[in-house]
């Protein structure tokens, strides 16, 4: 990624906030059973408070695939959903589609 903030052509960028409990993500490498990947995020200090304890941003770097996408919404509410990201961006699909797009961008 650029320092500019924009994103490479074939990737997608999520982020989370501030520390590694708030989200995560991991790449499908298979489909039955189900078996990730887990991916490693790259931290951006840039808006970081003077504790260091907030404002940590958490960005992720996905190539074509399909990936499930965790992201604490509260303290007890957690959004799990499925990604699939092709070279036009990120969709999100439900657990049905998940076979169906990981054979196609596998």
């Amino acid at each position: 990624m650029a320092r500019s903030g924009r994103v490479l052509p074939g990737s997608y960028r999520a982020t989370y906030s501030p520390d590694s409990t708030d989200g995560s993500c991991s790449r499908v490498v298979g489909t039955d059973p189900l078996r990730l990947e887990q991916i490693q995020p790259m931290r951006d200090y840039a808006n970081v408070a003077a504790g260091g304890n907030r404002g940590i941003m958490m960005l992720y770097f996905l190539g074509r695939g399909v990936y499930r996408v965790e992201r604490r919404r509260g303290w007890s509410a957690v959004d799990r959903y499925f990604l699939a990201v092709d070279t036009l961006g990120g969709k999100r699909v439900s657990s049905d589609e998940v076979g169906e797009w990981f054979a196609r961008l596998g």
